[in-house]
């Protein structure tokens, strides 16, 4: 009988531990629509980036579609490294994205002529002078990461269905 009663209060204690961690979401797993919080580290061949937090919405085009496509099928707490190619991450480097614009531009406004590795926006478009000359600048469109694959490590901090 004694062993009977212990058999039962064991059994009692396993189904409360296998509630307790599907309910707070430990082994649930990421799918579409579910807003997660993430960690990540981010880097390129030349470029790092800090950690950095950030929670969005799965599948909701918030992020990179390469972060979005790394946490499916995560679950809180684990942690994985993706590399993930240009055209899920800032795109490919378009050549028709960059322009050339002659100083005299800048001069009518009477701004002053922009410098390589400046940010600037004209005409309602945000770009980078990439080199400058006596006549001109070249204005590149494209992000400074178009065409770079991209190395992140991420590590899932929450998950709220």
């Amino acid at each position: 009988m004694k062993a009977r009663v212990k058999m039962i209060i064991l059994i009692a204690l396993l189904a409360i531990s296998v509630y307790s961690l599907t309910s707070n979401g430990a082994s649930r797993v990421i799918v579409t629509g579910d807003n997660v919080t993430v960690e990540y580290s981010a880097w390129t061949g030349h470029h790092s980036f800090k950690t950095s937090n950030i929670t969005f919405i799965v599948g909701a085009e918030e992020v990179i579609k390469g972060l979005d496509n790394a946490v499916l099928g995560m679950r809180s707490g684990g942690v994985k490294n993706v590399t993930i190619p240009p055209a899920f991450a800032y795109g490919v480097y378009d050549d028709q994205q960059v322009y050339e614009i002659p100083n005299a531009f800048f001069e009518n406004l009477s701004l002053p002529v922009p410098v390589p590795g400046a940010v600037v926006e004209i005409e309602g478009h945000v770009g980078r002078i990439i080199l400058g000359t006596e006549d001109s600048v070249v204005f590149d469109l494209n992000h400074e990461l178009a065409g770079k694959e991209l190395n992140m490590t991420v590590r899932v901090l929450s998950i709220n269905g």
